[in-house]
């Protein structure tokens, strides 16, 4: 040190100026790079770090750290190295660290560099995935809790979602059987789906998935009925079904509770055929109803049930939505002979549901105790009683959907079908009368040769001052002319209708009836005697009327014939008008009338008293030649008449066919 003179910084360079001239040197500062190199071979990461801190370059001190972890885990140092690593997060490649700790051994040297990585927000799906499985796969349930449990109050269901991927963490807890993570994880993400899938498919739990439900909002609980429902319905059908019925009625007031008893079920079901709702107590607003048609796919193996919910439906005040196939639907469920649910072996008050008549009422009779010889006839006993009432209800139902006088809130086409495809005579007597398909109504009688109901039914609908048509008696006539066995009394009160209606001419008549070789004279006997006396009155009337006429005739020819050969003497001494003593100037009418000229007016070539008269024969005869004119008119007349034969013998009668 003597021997340095001066020490002169300059161009970069250290001079050292000696005092011998010929010794002088300069220190030239070697790069950074060249400087940590130097370290690296050394193994002096510390003093690498320490040297890289002045230097503002992250990635240069992320690939220091990155080269000293690689440094510890190659002298099998893991969780040291893994310190290192973990402070390369955001700089150097997760990749890159987490295939190094794959191994088994190297689990929880890999857990806590995954949990940095979501501490710094940097994960992602995948590292999710491996942090969850990291877990599972060491047991680890405190780290789990850690990891997936927060704050409820503090931290909101946005702010929890954006933690770690969420259908990644359900998936693997879901696979590696921590149920209860999973739960926890979908209910503070508000992911419906996932909280009712592992109730119901992975913990079986029915009765929380059902208090789930009925917690949710209307909108979300029906998305999530439409996809997990059967499954419910399937294990617990009288808890689902109530709960269906409360969001498919207009009002939380009329709501009923899924917690409710099977007794209360069962009474409901007495009272209304349906069940009456109790009280919710979750919230006063009404809520909007859902489709009830939207839930059938629930009940395709419990279609008791589905009575019962839709009987419920249509029992609850207002019209509901999507009435029509309501109507369809519970008719059909109506006339379908055998009903049986498939209900969950282990689900509760099984029996009570399967045996009910009406999906909650339970049958007599059918308790406990042995099943002995006679227990086959009772039950059939039982099914035939529950169709009997299901048959009732079928009809009360075809009523109640089209009153009288209104429109149908079913499709009765439809109706038709259905009645027809279970041979539900009652149902198709019914549809047909309110359709006016009158003669089908006597078709069905006469297609299963039932008289006395044929009878009653021309009774009612041949009645014309009720609507009804009265050419039905004419058809019914037809039935027993070609009937093969003994219709005596019927073919009776039938002529007797025809008669006063005067429906058929008689020849018409016994030309039906000669049809029927099962008929004697005696049924005619007493129709054919009424009708000859009746016609024999007629022909005797028409006789007098035509004497009548022939007297008035010959009056009227006899004074056309004085008019014109003999002459008219008048002696009226008053005038016809007035009743004053005829006074000159008179004027004398051939018809006897006399009248003064000043009573007589302008118009003295007509009588006054006889003019009106005269003009309504002219009338007539005038309509009666414009007549000729319109035949259609005629022809009209003709066809819509009963007796053509009258018709044609009054325009006879009239004189227009020889115009």
């Amino acid at each position: 040190v003597d021997d340095v003179t001066h020490i002169v910084y300059e161009w970069g360079r250290l001079y050292v100026l000696m005092r011998q001239q010929e010794q002088s040197f300069y220190l030239k500062e070697k790069p950074m790079g060249t400087k940590l190199e130097l370290l690296f071979r050394k193994n002096l990461y510390n003093v690498a770090l320490q040297l890289a801190q002045y230097d503002s370059d992250k990635s240069l001190v992320a690939d220091i750290y990155r080269k000293y972890g690689d440094h510890l885990y190659n002298k099998q140092d893991y969780d040291n190295a893994m310190q290192q690593y973990v402070l390369t997060i955001g700089e150097v490649e997760p990749s890159y660290v987490i295939r190094k700790f794959l191994d088994a051994q190297r689990i929880p040297s890999l857990a806590s560099y995954l949990e940095s990585l979501h501490h710094h927000g940097m994960a992602n799906a995948d590292h999710t995935t491996l942090l969850l499985n990291c877990y599972t796969k060491l047991k680890d349930v405190t780290k789990l809790d850690a990891f997936i449990h927060v704050d409820s109050a503090a931290v909101k269901s946005d702010e929890y979602v954006r933690r770690f991927d969420i259908d990644t963490a359900i998936k693997v807890c879901r696979s590696s059987g921590y149920y209860d993570h999973a739960l926890y994880v979908a209910e503070h993400a508000g992911e419906t789906s996932w909280y009712l899938r592992i109730l119901l498919e992975d913990c079986q739990r029915y009765e929380d998935a059902l208090q789930y439900l009925s917690n949710l909002d209307s909108h979300r609980a029906v998305e999530a009925l439409k996809k997990y429902g059967k499954m419910l319905v399937t294990s617990r059908p009288e808890e689902t079904t109530a709960l269906l019925m409360r969001l498919c009625t207009p009002s939380a007031e009329d709501a009923y509770s899924p917690s409710s008893n099977v007794n209360s079920y069962d009474s409901a079901d007495s009272n209304n055929n349906g069940i009456d709702a109790g009280a919710s107590g979750s919230s006063s607003d009404p809520r909007p109803p859902a489709k009830p048609a939207d839930f059938i796919h629930l009940f395709a193996q419990q279609p008791r049930a589905l009575m019962v919910f839709f009987e419920y439906v249509l029992n609850s005040g207002p019209e509901p939505l999507s009435e029509n196939i309501l109507y369809t639907t519970l008719l059909e469920l109506y006339l379908t002979s055998k009903l049986t649910d498939n209900v969950d072996p282990m689900a509760p008050n099984r029996a009570v549901w399967q045996m009910s008549p009406v999906g909650g009422r339970g049958a007599q009779g059918s308790g406990s105790g042995s099943v002995g010889q006679g227990s086959s006839g009772q039950e059939g006993e039982v099914v035939s009683a529950e169709y009997s009432d299901r048959l009732e209800k079928a009809f009360a139902l075809l009523k109640k959907g089209w009153p009288a006088g209104g429109e149908p809130k079913y499709d009765a086409e439809n109706a038709l079908v259905v009645c027809h495809l279970h041979a539900f005579k009652q149902g198709v007597l019914f549809l047909y009368e309110r359709m006016k398909m009158y003669r089908d109504v006597l078709k069905v009688y006469m297609d299963g040769n039932d008289c006395a109901g044929l009878i009653q039914a021309v009774m009612r609908l041949g009645d014309e001052s009720y609507g009804g048509d009265s050419r039905l008696w004419v058809d019914v006539l037809e039935f027993f002319g070609k009937f093969d066995g003994d219709c005596s009394e019927q073919v009776k009160e039938v002529l007797a209708h025809i008669e006063s209606r005067n429906l058929l001419p008689p020849i018409v008549v016994l030309q039906i009836l000669s049809q029927n070789a099962h008929l004697t004279l005696s049924v005619v006997k007493d129709y054919m005697a009424r009708i000859l006396r009746d016609e024999s009155a007629v022909i005797e009337e028409d006789k007098r009327a035509v004497e009548k006429y022939r007297r008035e005739t010959a009056n009227m020819q006899k004074e056309l014939k004085e008019l014109k050969t003999q002459a008219r003497v008048f002696q009226n001494s008053k005038c016809s008008a007035c009743s004053a003593p005829l006074e000159l100037p008179a004027v004398h009418f051939l018809c006897m009338h006399s009248f003064h000229s000043r009573c007589l007016g302008e118009n003295e070539r007509e009588c006054p008293i006889c003019t009106p008269q005269n003009y309504t024969i002219l009338d007539m005869r005038r309509s009666q030649r414009q007549s000729i004119s319109e035949p259609d008119k005629f022809f009209t007349q003709l066809q819509h008449s009963g007796d053509g034969f009258a018709v044609v013998a009054e325009y006879f009668g009239r004189g227009l066919m020889n115009l």
